[in-house]
């Protein structure tokens, strides 16, 4: 299933768009230099999706259809204190607030070959998580950066 999502240059040119994972997806294209992701990816993605544990969505190039990066959400939960909902004044009456977590963040070794000496890993995160991640729902720009494959 191939998603609304695209990236574009100020022209009008598209240059990726985002597609859910699916079973006659090709995947073919992707490899990282972390073998988990590529294991991930090819073995376990589907499966984890078909029982509805993970989403995982590929980003692909348009012109080519390669797969330059994919990302799997996982549903999670965010445990706070009395003293956090006191702070930051939550009227919940849960211990708990449901919560979307990147489960896997990768980046195909082709794309990051050719950035290496154009972007550092912030700007490498925050690219992705513009494409992927509504502004809203991003994390603040302290947080640790997820893993990229190299």
């Amino acid at each position: 299933m191939k998603s609304p999502i695209t990236v574009s240059y100020k022209n009008g040119n598209t240059l990726f768009y985002v597609e859910q994972l699916s079973p006659n997806a090709s995947l073919d294209s992707f490899s990282c230099k972390i073998i988990e992701y590529n294991k991930y990816l090819h073995e376990d993605a589907l499966r984890s999706q078909n029982d509805h544990i993970a989403l995982t969505w590929l980003l692909r190039e348009r012109t080519t259809d390669t797969i330059v990066a994919y990302m799997s959400l996982i549903a999670d939960a965010i445990k706070l204190s009395f003293t956090e909902k006191e702070m930051h004044d939550l009227n919940y009456p849960f211990k708990t607030i449901p919560a979307m977590k990147i489960a896997k963040l990768a980046v195909s070794h082709l794309v990051n070959e050719q950035q290496e000496n154009k972007n550092n890993q912030h700007e490498k995160r925050h690219f992705l998580l513009n494409i992927f991640v509504p502004r809203r729902l991003q994390p603040p720009a302290a947080l640790p950066l997820p893993v990229f494959c190299r």
